[in-house]
């Protein structure tokens, strides 16, 4: 027996590597036959598997794509045991071979032969886990060389979904573990990571997509880049960041990202792209700065992603191009800024939209230039006076997010208008001039008023007079929605530097340029033409000119009375009294401008006119018409220069205070207590006739009204009624 086993010695090469498939046969008579010869055989020698393991695995090897399926799925077990116990040197120069062949028997016809696959590829993967780690240095990287193409072309990318997923797995999982041996194969893995955030997503979300309107899309779209960033990719893609090197960078990953942030189909691909962008901003800073070329085809990539049409894609890109900013070329650097001062003067509300999210992530990532400043300020602060629609929440939000940028980029808005009004005033002319939609004229009245309200202009009669030609002369041809803006802004103006416009204007002038004014005031909107009205009167209190403000009080007066007249008559139908009520609003609007062209008067003929006030305090007008008028009254009692008898109106607004309290209308009634201060002060100034003697009964009364005990009125009376 000895003798035999002797002379079967050189014969063990042949026969081990065949015994050793056997014995995994999947007919178990066959296999336990071989078993026993496998026992018999090797049973006075030690470490045989150990001895013949190269072998065994080329017998294995030639065996795993056989014609007969027994012997594929008994070669796949053994190499499953042979991986996990025996891996030699020479067996690991295999790997990437052995992966393409496992690939392709993952596929196989018979489903015990998967199965077994299944399991070798199983023990592959964690021995080429085991055999990567950083610890094993240059093997490891050599290794990866050999495996991860293999991995990437024949195994994420094969149509068996077995195979996906367990390539992905190891991919993901060597980037956790391999440590510094990815250094020359990041630009394997990242394309392939990033590829692999958009293949793996459901199928469910892009029939959503593709049955969604734009809104739903963008919600949609939102949803699926949140998830695309907190996936195990993402996650994987953050491994491998600190090992990126310039070399690399520079010579092929750089593009790729390019390519993919040009050309993939997936938005969560050209999205996981940008996130790893501002990773490498964030992590690797160094990096970047020695990379300038490379970063500028990004950046240019980045700047025409800009015009894509998902709003998120655009989005991502605007946020990642803040980030990539400070590492760019200067001539990059001027691009963008080209590129920002032209879509800001576009009249599209999606280009503006863009420039503001890039803007918003400049805020917030990086430093916004200096040079930039000047010419966004004003552009910002024009969309920031758009008006929206009640209705309109998307509207809304955009105002909101140009507020929130004028609120990162200056420190205060009077600090704003001291440093770039010039500029302000210039695009807001440009805008007023040239822009054919009428929200943007409205938008540029907006600013001009905004900017005369803070008073940096007041000493600039020129400049003051320029802009009041200028939206004069806009406010040629028809009315339309937002016009009464251009009136706010004139209006503004003349309150700002009206004096000083005076000083410099003749009889003669002050005429002429009341006319465009005076032909605003005869439009038929009343909406339009009752802020005309006020602004008309502003224009006479402020240039002094008593002729036109005879003429202003005359047609305010033929209006009342006009109206009276319609009220009064019988038998009104629902119609005429909606009219009424149109006509109302109408008189709330033109009472006002009473108050100042009031202070153009003098001596009887002021006195007329106060009695002209009093009748109309006095008549059945509705009660908002003359709430309309008590809330702009203080403005000239304060300044009205002349001395004369104000009993009469004390005594009708007292009147008016006790109605509106017993009306409950306890706002109107504390208007009408801030009338009655005015005059009371005014009167122990000696600047007044106030004699209240005939009218005790009033007096009285008003002192018992609650509003009018919480305020100085009861003891000022009381004085007066004393010296009286």
């Amino acid at each position: 027996m000895q003798q035999e086993k002797s002379a079967m010695g050189p014969y063990l090469a042949q026969l081990v590597p065949k015994l050793y498939r056997y014995r995994y046969d999947p007919d178990l008579k066959v296999q336990g036959v071989m078993r026993s010869i496998w026992q018999a055989t090797t049973v006075s020698k030690k470490n045989v598997i150990e001895e013949y393991a190269d072998a065994i695995f080329k017998e294995l090897k030639l065996t795993l794509t056989d014609p007969q399926w027994r012997t594929r799925e008994s070669s796949c077990l053994a190499l499953a045991d042979l991986l996990s116990a025996h891996c030699t040197n020479e067996v690991v120069e295999h790997f990437g071979e052995l992966f393409e062949i496992l690939y392709r028997v993952q596929d196989d016809i018979k489903e015990s032969v998967r199965i077994a696959a299944g399991r070798a590829l199983s023990s592959l993967i964690k021995i080429t886990l085991r055999k990567c780690s950083s610890i094993n240095g240059a093997k490891a990287t050599q290794l990866l060389g050999m495996v991860l193409p293999v991995v990437v072309e024949k195994g994420v990318r094969s149509s068996v979904k077995a195979n996906k997923i367990l390539s992905l797995k190891l991919i993901m999982d060597v980037a956790k573990e391999a440590g510094s041996a990815l250094q020359q194969h990041v630009n394997v893995m990242v394309p392939c990571l990033l590829d692999s955030l958009s293949e793996e997503e459901s199928t469910l979300l892009n029939y959503l997509a593709a049955r969604s309107s734009l809104d739903e899309l963008e919600v949609l779209d939102s949803a699926r880049v949140s998830m695309a960033h907190s996936s195990p990719m993402m996650t994987a893609l953050r491994c491998v960041v600190p090992y990126v090197e310039k070399d690399v960078f520079n010579s092929e990953l750089s593009d790729k990202l390019v390519e993919q942030l040009r050309c993939s189909v997936g938005v969560t691909t050209r999205t996981g792209c940008c996130q790893f962008i501002i990773d490498l901003c964030l992590q690797r800073q160094e990096l970047l700065m020695s990379c300038r070329s490379s970063c500028d085809k990004m950046i240019r990539v980045l700047l025409s992603g800009l015009n894509d049409r998902n709003p998120v894609i655009k989005k991502q890109f605007a946020s990642c191009l803040s980030y990539l900013l400070p590492f760019c070329s200067k001539k990059e650097v001027n691009r963008i800024l080209d590129y920002i001062k032209q879509k800001l003067q576009s009249e599209q509300d999606e280009e503006r939209v863009t420039v503001l999210h890039l803007l918003l992530f400049l805020s917030r990532n990086t430093e916004v230039p200096s040079e930039l400043l000047t010419v966004i300020v004003p552009f910002i602060f024009l969309y920031k006076c758009q008006e929206v629609a009640k209705n309109d929440e998307a509207g809304k939000k955009r105002i909101e997010m140009w507020d929130e940028l004028w609120s990162e980029l200056v420190p205060d808005t009077s600090s704003a208008m001291r440093l770039y009004h010039k500029e302000m005033v210039e695009v807001a002319l440009v805008t007023l001039n040239t822009s054919s939609v009428f929200a943007m004229k409205a938008q540029a009245a907006k600013v001009l008023a905004s900017v005369a309200e803070s008073g940096v202009l007041s000493d600039d009669v020129d400049c003051i007079e320029m802009l009041y030609d200028n939206l004069t002369n806009a406010l040629c041809g028809r009315v339309w929605d937002g016009k009464e803006k251009l009136i706010e802004a004139i209006r503004a103006l003349l309150f700002s530097a009206g004096k000083n416009l005076a000083s410099k204007w003749d009889e003669t002038t002050v005429e002429t340029k009341f006319l465009p004014l005076w032909g605003q005031c005869k439009k038929k909107s009343e909406k339009y033409n009752g802020e005309a009205i006020l602004c008309a009167a502003v224009f006479c209190e402020m240039t002094g000119c008593s002729k036109i403000a005879q003429q202003m009080m005359s047609y305010i007066c033929d209006v009342i009375n006009c109206s009276h007249s319609e009220q009064n008559c019988d038998d009104i139908t629902s119609e005429e009294e909606s009219e009424n009520l149109k006509n109302y609003d109408y008189l709330m609007k033109i009472v006002p401008a009473i108050a100042h062209l009031l202070l153009l008067f003098r001596g009887a003929e002021l006195f007329r006119c106060v009695e002209q006030v009093v009748a109309l305090l006095k008549s059945d007008t509705f009660w908002k018409v003359k709430q309309a008028f008590i809330i702009e009254l203080p403005h000239f009692i304060e300044r009205c220069s002349s001395h004369i008898d104000f009993t009469a109106l004390f005594v009708v607004v007292g009147s008016l205070l006790i109605e509106n309290d017993v009306s409950q209308r306890r706002t109107f009634a504390q208007q009408c207590c801030i009338v009655l201060e005015y005059i009371i002060k005014r009167a122990q100034n000696k600047k007044c006739i106030l004699s209240l003697y005939k009218h005790r009964d009033t007096v009285e009364t008003l002192k018992k009204i609650t509003v009018v005990k919480s305020s100085v009125v009861v003891e000022s009376l009381d004085k007066l009624l004393k010296y009286e």
